[in-house]
């Protein structure tokens, strides 16, 4: 097994942090003993004094398993050079540093990192500054509402330390009740908490209870559902009032973790934003001094320990409806960042993540590729690669598959692709069919006889845009709930007129629906430009990001300005892969997409 690395289709990811799933084919025995106080000494010889009479291994799970000369390095400091290597090489290392900025330090212990990180904060509003962007971060400031924040944060204005103020236990908080009641908001709590509660239900109550979307967007857990649905019950049949305090705290809860600018149900506007402010001043001024060490305020000169690396370098929040902020306000702090020597170290804290149960705290994708740098860190004689590579795009798949030809060189690669035309290059192809190798030979040779014939290959505060994906041809066969679940897991983007939503040429991952305003259809020719339509509210652009890895086939200019919403690839195929019907619609919505496209081209040759 210390020679072999296998990767399947489906790899299992267990649970524990991103560097125990890394550094598991490395781990062989105990290789450096668990530093131990004399109490822990003394109840760790009785452990094994029991666990030899009962003839259990007497290995000890705390020790250090790292066999680190199994790939020849001698210090933690080797070995996390190591993990940034096979991370980088199947594309893992970005998403890692973009977990680690999400990661909270304590500057008590970490001193040096939270003063490194403060100097940061300064370097980063100096640039965002010049670069004429800093709108692009909605900034922490005492007297204005952060849409990009959650309510919580808004009221507590700072990050709450400890249990008082965690946001599970908000809506029970007898202090936070006294606010609340104080500045007239209780009701509003109840009901707008009672209208995410039927959302929740609604979107998710059809789901499996281990599915990932519980994890990444509801407010209920899987196991709370149900009881939200008794709740949501009693409140039909018996009104508000009937609640026992419990259940009035449980719903008081939800409102808090709204994050108005992510959250697009329609619950923060104005009035109520201006409330929670006069709440934010309640709360800060009437604080008892037993309450003060619960809660970590935002200041602009100090490091909030409470709160994310990337909100202190940030002293705020990016702004997501601004088009375009997370790459022009990430590029100049990925440069900041390793100006300042902090690199290493926030991908130091992307390591320690925990992935959740079977990984599910990660995409399908990273999940995939974390399986893949795993197999390549033990530096194995043989890799088998069993259909690894599904479920990365084809560019992905060709610079991982180029970088693990690459690291096993010298060495055996059986890749058993899922795509004929993946399998180019090889030294020997051999062709298996129920089991049985029906023939061998070099690339060549496999080509010429490969093809024998025998196989080719409650809106709840939505607004109308559950219409509007309803009306689009590519979802109309999705259910109501579906549609629901993709409108809400969805972002949203604002462009200016003229401004370019993507080129012709570009890469894509995602597509768009208009939810306002107009933008041009540009096709780039020998001759110039040529506008090939107008699309307007309701339209479809960029649908083929998610069905296959073809580059734009044009670019798309907002001619006014413009509010998109955006669907990733892996939340559609999360959602189609659960209705079987789906396929066949798909196979329909490509054959009329080519017609048009060909119609389009033709049109704009003459």
């Amino acid at each position: 097994g210390r020679k072999v690395s296998y990767v399947s289709q489906e790899p299992y990811i267990f649970s524990g942090t991103i560097r125990d799933n890394l550094l598991y084919g490395l781990k062989h025995r105990p290789k450096r003993e668990a530093d131990y106080s004399e109490e822990e000494k003394v109840a760790r010889e009785r452990f094994l004094e029991e666990s030899g009479g009962a003839g259990n291994s007497s290995n000890d799970i705390r020790a250090d398993w790292v066999d680190m000369a199994s790939i020849g390095v001698e210090n933690e400091t080797e070995l996390n050079v190591k993990a940034v290597h096979y991370l980088s090489k199947v594309g893992l290392e970005s998403d890692v540093y973009q977990i680690g900025l999400r990661q909270t330090i304590d500057k008590t212990n970490q001193e040096d990192l939270a003063n490194k990180i403060l100097g940061a904060r300064q370097e980063l509003r100096k640039r965002l500054d010049g670069a004429k962007i800093a709108g692009y971060v909605e900034s922490f400031d005492r007297e204005k509402f952060n849409g990009n924040a959650s309510v919580a944060e808004n009221i507590l204005f700072g990050t709450p330390v400890g249990e008082n103020f965690n946001i599970e236990s908000l809506g029970e908080n007898e202090y936070v009740q006294e606010v609340l009641n104080n500045c007239g908001l209780t009701e509003a709590f109840m009901q707008k908490g009672q209208k995410l509660a039927e959302i929740m239900v609604d979107l998710f109550r059809g789901l499996p209870a281990d599915h990932e979307f519980f994890e990444r967007f509801s407010f209920i857990s899987s196991d709370d559902l149900p009881e939200f649905e008794s709740l949501l019950t009693k409140i039909s049949n018996k009104g508000l009032d009937s609640l026992a305090d419990e259940d009035r705290s449980r719903l008081r809860v939800l409102p808090f973790k709204l994050i108005p600018a992510r959250h697009h149900v329609g619950l923060v506007d104005d009035e109520f934003s201006a409330q929670l402010l006069k709440a934010r001043i309640a709360f800060s001024e009437g604080l008892p001094d037993a309450l003060r060490d619960s809660v970590e305020f935002f200041d602009s000169e100090s490091y909030n320990s409470a709160s994310s690396v990337q909100d202190n370098i940030l002293f705020g929040k990016l702004a997501s409806e601004r088009a375009g902020s997370s790459d022009a306000v990430g590029e100049l702090m990925i440069d900041v960042i390793r100006e300042s020597g902090l690199h290493s170290e926030i991908i130091d804290l992307g390591l320690n993540y925990d992935v959740g149960n079977g990984g599910s705290r990660l995409s399908n994708i990273q999940r995939q590729k974390l399986a893949l740098a795993r197999g390549m860190f033990k530096e194995p004689d043989i890799f088998v690669m069993n259909e690894a590579l599904t479920g990365l795009d084809q560019e992905s798949q060709q610079n991982v598959l180029k970088s693990i030809r690459k690291e096993q060189e010298g060495k055996s690669l059986l890749f058993v692709p899922s795509e004929t035309e993946a399998g180019e290059g090889f030294d020997k192809i051999f062709s298996v069919k129920g089991g049985k190798v029906l023939s061998e030979g070099d690339i060549t040779e496999q080509t010429d006889s490969s093809n024998d014939g025998s196989e080719t290959k409650s809106e709840g505060g939505f607004g109308d845009e559950i219409d509007v994906l309803a009306g689009v041809p590519l979802f109309g066969g999705l259910d109501r709930s579906k549609l629901k679940l993709l409108s809400f897991a969805s972002e949203r983007h604002k462009y200016a007129a003229d401004e370019n939503v993507f080129k012709q040429g570009d890469v894509g991952d995602k597509a768009y629906v208009i939810i306002s305003g107009d933008a041009d259809v540009i096709l780039e020719t020998d001759d110039g430009p040529k506008k090939l339509v107008t699309m307007e509210k309701n339209d479809l652009f960029g649908e083929l990001a998610l069905l296959c890895d073809a580059p734009r086939t044009a670019t798309i200019k907002a001619s006014s300005e413009l509010n998109l919403m955006s669907i990733s690839k892996d939340v559609f195929f999360k959602l189609i892969s659960e209705d079987i019907n789906m396929s066949a619609r798909v196979t329909r919505f490509l054959a009329d997409r080519l017609v048009r496209t060909t119609k389009d081209l033709s049109e704009a040759k003459k």
